[in-house]
């Protein structure tokens, strides 16, 4: 019987929610239930000490970098922002050398929100600190509020990616919460798709099919649209295929 391939699932640490004075590891049941259904074992991934990354890059087949708050703006060479909410510095480290180490050794990647950020700033980009303040006339709403806290918007997909070949069209709508997105492209990655007020929504590897990155929230429509489970989908089998090499 072929194994199933397992799946890391990155994981929030919550300084700030804390019980009998203990720290917290959260992960959105959505994340690992999309992995689960597209035939995958999700594992959390939680940081346990210097070896951490190094430990479970030995064991995993593909690598879902989940969302989350902000990277410390001093990994790409600036000042933050006063809008900046900073990930916790434990998971800031863990996330940034579990995906350093992926990336060398081919370890297939979907990175959601944050993730996708992660793997641009991992490859040498930047990020918009706070998009109503670089995107003009902000016409869209990238991030909700507590009466909408997960708006939705349509993107367009470059017909000729290999993401619009997966996921089977050349325009979706999304769910999307995030007020940071892509600035300057990380080396060895193609912009792929984009919201209506020019916002980057996805990137793909420059050169095969290791890394691939979103924006918005698939995590919250795959249980209703093949559109989106087809992205859990795609990193599964591409897992698969590393895991039987």
């Amino acid at each position: 019987m072929t194994r199933k391939p397992r799946i890391g699932v990155t994981t929030n640490f919550k300084h700030e929610e804390v019980y009998c004075g203990v720290p917290r590891i959260d992960l959105a049941t959505n994340y690992t239930d999309a992995v689960a259904a597209a035939g995958g074992v999700p594992m959390p991934l939680v940081d346990h000490g210097a070896d951490s990354a190094a430990s479970y890059i030995e064991m995993i087949d593909g690598l879902l970098l989940t969302g989350g708050p902000d990277i410390d703006p001093a990994r790409y060479g600036a000042e933050p922002h006063l809008k900046c909410k900073l990930v916790h510095p434990r998971r800031e480290i863990f996330e940034a050398e579990l995906t350093r180490l992926a990336i060398e050794r081919g370890v297939p990647i979907l990175g959601i929100c944050l993730g996708h950020q992660t793997i641009n700033v991992a490859l040498g980009g930047t990020l918009i600190q706070h998009l109503p303040d670089s995107v003009p006339g902000y016409p869209l709403e990238h991030a909700g509020d507590g009466k909408n806290p997960m708006p939705r918007h349509s993107v367009a997909l470059d017909p000729a990616s290999r993401l619009a070949a997966v996921l089977g069209t050349h325009a979706v709508e999304v769910t999307t919460s995030h007020h940071q997105a892509v600035d300057r492209v990380g080396r060895d990655l193609r912009v792929v798709a984009h919201a209506p007020d020019g916002v980057i929504e996805a990137m793909e590897s420059a050169d095969g099919d290791q890394v691939v990155v979103v924006q918005w929230h698939p995590e919250f429509l795959a249980a209703e649209s093949d559109v989106h489970r087809r992205l859990f989908e795609d990193l599964v089998e591409r897992a698969q295929r590393r895991a039987q090499a």
